[in-house]
């Protein structure tokens, strides 16, 4: 007869065997931008905006396989009007391999026109959504979870040396995040959505800011090749909240138990009961989008992926670690 504790034993290996070796926290989400249902085909060299218009369903097309959710098309007019001749396109699909997928999406900026064109990420429900980081725990809003993407960034005539993309603001009525370059780094900045001051930075047990943001530990060389940025939350027993955003070149594997890719940082709580004070619990856009003023930019967007909670490793962009 097999006993009590020998079962036991038998199935930690067991356990230890099937987890081979992973570092905990898979993603909830995942989407590769290449265009599954074939929205490119009939436009090889980039979608404008009058594809759009007379074919409204295309903004209605999946264009990114995976799970949790689904990837969409976003253009915006901004200053454009129809003149009879045919607007730059905002929209492409790029199948080399630099990004080391089949294809990837690749959105325009274009200044004189206005056309911006986004993709739009839309999780499947709250459970694969940003909002799933949160919960509140004695008296504080805490916040465990990742986000990553891949892509490339350029700029044509830009207005300064460094390059200063915006990644991305996930706004709403709670807390809401935006990612962006800065001083030649990336900063990662949460703030409340209705400017209420209930942010801990000090950490001395009292709300003393509407906002936080992290602070430059390194240097972030944004350039015109492939690379992984990814942000992770993690809130420890006390209730203090780490973010952290992580950058590196080309699409390998981000270790967050280290510091080689870790570019800032920042520590705080959240002092509220209000479980509303969660990271939006809806979609999101990812556009090329400069804090700068060139004349067009140019964002290449591989993957997007939200992890619940941040995974000791953020994987490569084929999912190994």
């Amino acid at each position: 007869m097999i006993s009590h504790r020998s079962s036991q034993s038998f199935l930690a290996v067991v356990v230890l065997l099937l987890l081979g070796g992973r570092s905990y926290g898979d993603p909830i989400l995942s989407l590769t931008f290449d265009d599954p249902s074939g929205v490119f085909a009939a436009y090889p060299e980039g979608m404008s905006i009058l594809a759009l218009t007379k074919t409204p369903t295309i903004g209605e097309s999946v264009i990114a396989s995976g799970f949790g959710g689904k990837g969409q098309l976003k253009l915006e007019a901004g200053s454009w009007v129809a003149d009879g001749s045919e607007p730059p396109a905002s929209l492409q699909l790029i199948t080399d391999s630099a990004m080391e997928t089949k294809a990837f999406l690749r959105l325009f900026n274009n200044k004189a026109t206005g056309l911006r064109g986004f993709a739009v990420i839309t999780p499947d429900g709250t459970e694969t959504s940003l909002a799933s980081f949160s919960q509140v725990e004695n008296g504080k809003v805490v916040f465990n979870g990742g986000l990553d993407l891949f892509f490339r960034f350029s700029e044509e005539n830009p207005s300064q040396q460094d390059l200063v993309p915006h990644f991305f603001s996930v706004a709403g009525d709670g807390t809401r995040l935006i990612v962006e370059a800065e001083d030649g780094g990336i900063a990662a900045t949460l703030s409340d959505g209705k400017d209420e001051v209930v942010f801990d930075v000090d950490l001395d047990g009292a709300a003393d800011a509407n906002r936080v943001k992290t602070t430059s530990l390194k240097p972030a060389p944004i350039g015109p090749e492939a690379s992984h940025l990814a942000i992770a939350l993690q809130t420890a027993d006390t209730g203090v909240v780490t973010l952290k955003v992580f950058f590196k070149a080309g699409t390998g594997p981000i270790d967050t138990r280290e510091d080689t890719d870790l570019v800032s940082k920042a520590e705080f709580s959240l002092i509220s009961t209000d479980s509303a004070k969660s990271l939006k619990d809806g979609d999101f856009a990812i556009g090329a989008e400069s804090r700068s003023s060139p004349e067009r930019v140019v964002l290449d967007l591989a993957a997007v992926r939200i992890f619940k909670p941040a995974p000791a490793i953020f994987p490569d962009i084929s999912g190994k670690e």
